[in-house]
């Protein structure tokens, strides 16, 4: 996991008069903003995800100076932000749902910003994988068998897919 953390600070000068002296002494004071944090919980650096499948992406960003409610995470996946800056959670939880549509590495951004504009940006890479496409049987009607416009055929067919379990049937009738 890399992370990059960009600081502001602010420089303010003071001068200060002294009655019944014969001068004046110049005072600076720095006041420093400190970056906010994020870290990527899920998925873990180098996991393995399916290619077209919905994934939760769960990370943290808090900040020593400013609350929760004051910053705002986004994502990217694969160079795309695919949610937009929003504030986390109260304990600083940020969530959002992606697709990964590119066989091979795919790269997870997670950016937190603060009321100041500092930022932190962490990456991950994930690997996707390949899916299958389903496979589709046709079971009736039978190529070779006589049908007939006025009656009724009953379509059949049996469909797998080697990543999803069957969840419903379907049957087709048509006239």
């Amino acid at each position: 996991m890399r992370s990059f953390l960009c600081h502001t600070s602010l420089l303010i000068s003071l001068f200060v008069l002294s009655v019944g002296s014969t001068g004046c002494r110049e005072t600076s004071v720095r006041v420093t903003n400190k970056a906010p944090e994020a870290e990527i919980v899920s998925p873990a650096d180098g996991a393995v995800v399916l290619e077209g499948y919905l994934v939760e992406l769960v990370g943290v960003a808090s900040d020593p100076d400013d609350l929760s409610a004051d910053l705002l995470a986004s994502w990217m996946v694969e160079g795309n932000e695919v949610c937009p800056p929003t504030p986390p959670a109260d304990d600083g939880t940020t969530t959002c749902e992606a697709r990964f549509t590119q066989e091979g590495n795919g790269e997870v951004v997670l950016v937190a910003q603060d009321p100041s504009d500092s930022t932190t940006t962490t990456r991950i890479t994930v690997t996707v994988e390949p899916t299958d496409p389903p496979v589709v049987i046709i079971v009736s009607p039978q190529e070779d068998s006589k049908y007939y416009s006025d009656r009724l055929i009953l379509f059949e067919g049996v469909v797998t897919d080697a990543e999803d379990a069957p969840d419903h049937r379907v049957d087709v009738i048509a006239r």
